[in-house]
């Protein structure tokens, strides 16, 4: 069934306040004129614009505070916050990962840090090669 483009709201002609449409079809059927019926028409939907700005490769390190195991997630993106979720969800797509995203990352200690521009997609993620991080 399609949707339609407009619906009826029920507004007090006095103080401009929402009314049920009960209480419309009481006040019309004793002759009433203070609720009024009025026909809106429903908005488009609009996409939002797509985000501007330049996409840099971003690192993203993982590091467990009690045993120090430690793993780097590659990402490109166009700000911090955007590299931590495309590395959570890099990471809840991955066997290992999922056990650690779902545990909300407690225990472990989250650092990201800018690098070069890219010429990806923002959005893009993998696991560094070889992680510069030493055990504790």
């Amino acid at each position: 069934m399609a949707k339609s483009n407009s619906w009826y709201i029920y507004r007090d002609t006095l103080n401009g306040k929402f009314a049920k449409k009960s209480t419309w079809k009481r006040s019309k059927g004793q002759g009433g004129n203070r609720y009024k019926r009025q026909r809106v028409k429903r908005k488009k939907e609009e996409e939002p614009p797509p985000p501007i700005g330049d996409v840099f490769e971003w690192i993203v390190g993982f590091e467990y505070g009690k045993t120090g195991r430690s793993f780097d997630v590659i990402t490109t993106a166009r700000n911090e916050t955007e590299a931590y979720e495309v590395a959570k969800e890099f990471l809840s797509d991955q066997e290992q990962g999922r056990r650690i995203v779902r545990a909300g990352f407690s225990g472990w200690n989250v650092d990201v840090a800018r690098g070069h521009k890219s010429d990806e997609e923002a959005g893009e993620a993998e696991y560094r090669d070889k992680s510069k991080r030493g055990r504790k």
